[in-house]
């Protein structure tokens, strides 16, 4: 009997259910693939931090909750103004069990 083995690219999503399938896009592309699909879109850099990115994965309401807490408690509301390697430190904690996110992220934010 085979086992199903998930492909690396899957395993770079970690745990989420359904991220490996649509992958990374802006979050135009995202919100119309993911269109009746119950799946949110979630920014990987927080739009408040003002870093002008505009990537998303697509993830169910709750792991959309808790990517929103993990950032939240990094750098709560009204933090005032965050530099660049404040916000790859805390990415790259938030984002340690999903290498294809902290990839995009890490791509993103220093062009690497």
């Amino acid at each position: 009997m085979l086992s199903h083995q998930p492909s690396p690219f899957a395993q770079n999503f970690g745990t989420l259910s359904r991220a490996a399938e649509f992958g990374v896009k802006t979050y135009r592309q995202m919100r119309e693939a993911i269109q009746y699909t119950g799946l949110q879109a979630h920014h990987i850099v927080e739009t408040r931090l003002g870093r002008g990115v505009d990537l998303t994965i697509a993830v169910t309401p709750a792991e959309h909750q808790a990517f929103t807490n993990a950032w939240r408690t990094a750098l709560p509301y009204g933090s005032g103004h965050v530099d660049l390697s404040t916000i790859l430190d805390h990415a790259s904690r938030i984002y340690a069990n999903y290498p294809a996110i902290w990839d995009a992220v890490n791509r993103a934010l220093t062009g690497r």
